[in-house]
């Protein structure tokens, strides 16, 4: 989860990138922002008025990839972690809205409500699915690092290859059919 940090890094130098400004008050002025969506959405207001309309559909699908992994960063990041001597193998996670209704129901009972419905609000992450959220967040730092220097070049035929090869990528070409068939049902 500590490569969050590098993500909002990347998507800082985005900004800047979009915006063509000095690099070091555009980290400034986007880490100042708390919010995770009032940050995307100053870069989506930037950038719908500075890239050309292709150059914006590959910036969306790359922040609604963006949106899919911060969310399952978050879920992780912002639960309760435990262990437990049943599961060897993994972590036991819950949200701590239904840790917080657990407890008061236990509280205001005899106890015996205990382990009864909470359990069914328990998830086990294993190694595989921590690794998965971590690899899922490499590969957004480089692919968003990969987007600005694309969008860093004024060079017309790299330029043209590379919007190819960044399309292709397969998440941005699924997010990319994906909004295009939402489009389509507008």
């Amino acid at each position: 989860m500590v490569k969050w940090s590098y993500v909002e890094n990347e998507t800082a130098l985005l900004l800047a990138k979009i915006l063509k400004i000095n690099t070091e008050p555009a980290l400034a002025m986007f880490l100042a922002m708390q919010s995770s969506r009032v940050q995307i959405d100053v870069l989506t207001a930037a950038a719908r008025t500075a890239l050309s309309a292709d150059d914006f559909k590959l910036f969306q699908a790359i922040m609604n990839i963006r949106r899919t992994m911060e969310g399952a960063r978050n879920h992780l990041v912002h639960g309760l972690i435990g262990g437990s001597t049943v599961v060897k193998d993994g972590v036991l996670w819950t949200d701590q809205k239904d840790y917080v209704r657990h407890t008061a129901t236990v509280w205001g009972t005899d106890y015996a409500q205990m382990h009864t419905k909470y359990l069914e609000e328990v998830f086990v992450y294993e190694a595989d699915d921590l690794e998965t959220i971590a690899q899922d967040l490499e590969w957004l730092h480089r692919f968003i690092g990969n987007l600005w220097g694309y969008l860093d070049s004024s060079d017309v035929v790299w330029r043209a290859e590379r919007y190819h090869q960044l399309c292709t990528e397969p998440r941005v070409q699924a997010e990319l059919q994906r909004m295009a068939r939402v489009g389509q049902q507008s």
